[in-house]
């Protein structure tokens, strides 16, 4: 038997170096079968599905958002073929976002393996943000094609509306804009008083629809009282024809404008 010496420190060195290449010649022989085999390659991915999150309570989006995102990822050709962009989702986070404007970072995250994003487009999401607050307006009526109403007939007193206060919700910019509700009713051939339930609107000074807001209750009955005078009547007109056309010819699609006339007398 022989007794066992131990290494020296040179001996040590010496294979340990022999290990270390041994193991960097395994590696990068591993490598290139691997780049032969399935290679890496950069590709470009369209239409992946941007969600927002995090929006803070009573906060709204004033800003005309993409739905989708692009993104350049690098993976090999056998993971390649197996992704789509369903496998991928674009997140925005609005977490601790005040009303204003940011930029907000975009970031793209997928469950699948041996994939790297290396590029987004867009990087960031340009967002702003408006509080949401609620305000009390008054109700006004906007009566249409009165010169359509005859002249057998008269509107007596002012329209009623009810409710005659509604409350205006949305982003603080555009409630800020409105000036009333207002609830529009036709005047066009009415022989009788109307009462009828008609979508109410928000509107700013100037009478102009202020949209991006809603309104509670969303709509106004209105009534409006109509009579008929006592010395005038509508009646039809109608064409008396006299003789008869040529041998040949005949009459068809007679019609005469005005078709009724207001009669007024004692």
């Amino acid at each position: 038997w022989r007794s066992l010496s131990l290494p020296t420190l040179r001996q040590l060195l010496s294979e340990l170096g022999v290990l270390l290449v041994s193991a960097v010649l395994a590696l990068a022989t591993w490598t290139i079968i691997i780049q032969e085999t399935n290679p890496a390659e950069q590709v470009r991915l369209e239409n992946i599905p941007l969600v927002i999150t995090d929006q803070p309570v009573d906060t709204m989006l004033m800003s005309d958002l993409p739905e989708t995102v692009s993104a350049i990822i690098q993976t090999t050709a056998q993971v390649r073929s197996t992704l789509g962009t369903r496998s991928f989702q674009a997140v925005a986070s609005l977490a601790d976002a005040l009303p204003g404007s940011h930029s907000v970072p975009i970031s793209v995250d997928t469950d699948a393996s041996q994939v790297r994003i290396v590029a987004i487009e867009p990087e960031n999401l340009e967002v702003r943000l408006a509080e949401v607050v609620s305000r009390v307006v008054g109700v006004e009526v906007e009566l249409t094609d009165q010169q359509d109403l005859s002249r057998a007939y008269q509107m007596i007193g002012n329209p009623v509306v009810m409710p005659d206060k509604v409350t205006v919700t949305g982003p603080d910019i555009l409630v800020e804009k409105v000036d009333h509700a207002q609830v529009t009713l036709s005047l066009s051939n009415a022989s009788a008083s109307l009462q009828e339930s008609r979508p109410l609107e928000a509107v700013n000074e100037a009478g102009q629809v202020v949209s991006g807001v809603t309104i509670e209750p969303a709509e106004g009955r209105v009534s409006v009282s109509i009579r008929r005078r006592f010395n005038a009547r509508d009646v039809g007109v109608r064409v008396m024809i006299v003789g008869s056309p040529p041998a040949g010819y005949w009459l068809s699609n007679i019609s005469v404008k005005p078709s009724s006339l207001t009669l007024q007398a004692n």
